[in-house]
């Protein structure tokens, strides 16, 4: 849960820190140019996730694969919390972070 949390910060804090760039990449650029390199990070980060996911088998109900995990939380997130700084949602930021937080938990262990 701790790494959970700083996870999302860590995250918050990058997006937040390249807003306009960020508006830019999400809203205006042509996807098919940075496909290739987009893609390549999507799957890195969606790999990192499931080995962490798969060294801690307590963490996640037992009919959910550490691969499905990683890419569902991996794409749920990333598309939160883009939207959160590009829309900047009436949602004080630490309550956005702690509903994030029990969206992971509630989906990796709940039945």
């Amino acid at each position: 849960p701790e790494m959970v949390r700083a996870t999302l910060e860590a995250l918050l804090d990058a997006l937040e820190d390249n807003a306009e760039l960020l508006r830019i990449v999400a809203d205006e650029l042509p996807r098919n140019e940075n496909r290739a390199r987009a893609e390549a990070l999507e799957q890195r980060v969606i790999g990192l996730v499931s080995a962490y996911l798969a060294a801690r088998p307590p963490l996640m109900r037992s009919n959910l694969t550490p691969t499905t995990a990683a890419w569902i939380l991996v794409r749920a997130i990333e598309n939160l919390t883009v939207r959160y700084v590009l829309e900047r949602p009436p949602i004080d930021r630490a309550a956005f972070v702690s509903e994030l937080e029990r969206l992971v938990a509630g989906y990796l262990v709940q039945a």
